[in-house]
């Protein structure tokens, strides 16, 4: 499978933009903290709802309440629920009731695989990113090899500082979990706003042409 996310959208008119590209999520951030907040954006709900209408959408939270998520859904009608902090397997199952569900972990040379096996039946799939001082992404890659000591059967999006330039070393790496890549700094002018053409580019080179 080469499934792409492409989260981090910020900007109504590049949300129509994706709306023709071969994107598979399309996620908008709602932690306060992140540069790429995208709840109080003039506009954002109404083109985000018609993106919902078409393609698989994604909410990215960091420690939030359940309460906060189902209230969020409500304004931005997200089929998925992407969490990034320190989420309990108990609530990922509750939320699993409503939402495809989706949790983020940090990776390193010290990680170990041992925090996800208590995920493995309460969510859809993981998204292994780098490990940074913060929460959400640093645009930064690691080293994919750490991944070959995943031995689970939820599969993994591959995120961390994947961009144009990485597309050879994507397709060149393997592993029988891995589900497609988690795209957004690296398509980037600014924190939110996607160089829409090198979206595409990437999507066309990654999934192939029609």
């Amino acid at each position: 499978m080469r499934c792409i996310k492409l989260c981090g959208m910020m900007i109504p008119a590049q949300l129509h933009a994706v709306r023709s590209l071969k994107v598979d999520y399309v996620g908008a951030i709602f932690y306060e903290k992140s540069p790429r907040y995208a709840a109080d954006i003039p506009g954002f709900s109404a083109a985000f709802s018609q993106v919902a209408q078409e393609k698989n959408t994604l909410g990215v939270f960091v420690n939030a309440s359940s309460d906060k998520i189902y209230a969020m859904s409500e304004r931005f009608p997200f089929s998925t629920v992407q969490l990034h902090g320190t989420e309990t397997p108990e609530q990922c199952r509750s939320l699993r009731r409503s939402f495809t569900v989706v949790k983020a972990f940090g990776v390193d040379a010290f990680f170990s695989f041992s925090e996800v096996a208590a995920y493995e039946d309460v969510v859809d799939f993981f998204v292994f990113d780098t490990k940074c001082s913060g929460h959400g992404g640093s645009g930064r890659s690691f080293d994919w090899d750490i991944l070959h000591a995943y031995g689970g059967d939820t599969p993994f999006l591959l995120s961390g500082g994947i961009g144009p330039h990485t597309l050879s070393a994507i397709r060149d790496f393997s592993h029988p979990a891995l589900m497609g890549v988690d795209i957004n700094s690296r398509f980037e002018r600014a924190p939110g706003d996607k160089n829409m053409e090198q979206v595409e580019f990437f999507c066309k080179e990654y999934k192939g042409y029609d």
